[in-house]
């Protein structure tokens, strides 16, 4: 029986190594990409966090985007 796995994500920083670092992962099907990279373990569920940054007035409305 495989071990059961929850991946968390965090969301500010995931953000920026994609669209800075890895365009190409810009629609990335994350629960496949962890199934992948853990074959031993049972991926049940992807969460994704993040901070809203008060210090920059647009980043509210990029993560809306």
């Amino acid at each position: 029986m495989k071990k059961k796995a929850i991946v968390y994500i965090d969301g500010y920083n995931w953000y920026h190594a994609v669209f800075k670092h890895y365009p190409e992962w810009k629609w990335l099907n994350i629960q496949s990409f962890f199934e992948m990279l853990r074959p031993h373990e049972d991926i049940v569920s992807v969460k994704m966090f993040s901070a809203w940054m008060l210090h920059d007035a647009g980043a509210l409305e990029r993560q809306k985007r």
